[in-house]
């Protein structure tokens, strides 16, 4: 994605969405408690990680990586979007 673009909490939720359908094999709302309904393994929260990382062109810290941050799509996006939000 350019950087030119304008990255929103809803395409940062709808890129999340799509990702955990293509390597989790199903689908989820925003809402869905993704760990409590074990749609997530540590090879999906990798493949989230750096497709946050691509989209807002950032590195995360792996300390700031809490598996709390994978509670959900919207969580996870807003924590992100923040997260940019600092270091720009």
């Amino acid at each position: 994605m350019s950087r030119a673009a304008v990255v929103t909490l809803d395409s940062i939720c709808d890129a999340l969405i799509e990702e955990i359908a293509d390597v989790s094999e199903v689908h989820v709302e925003r809402d869905t408690a993704l760990l409590e309904a074990n749609v997530l393994d540590s090879f999906a929260m990798l493949a989230l990680v750096g497709l946050l990382e691509d989209m807002l062109s950032v590195n995360f810290d792996p300390d700031e990586l809490a598996t709390e941050r994978f509670n959900s799509v919207t969580e996870l996006a807003s924590w992100a979007l923040k997260h940019e939000k600092r270091d720009s």
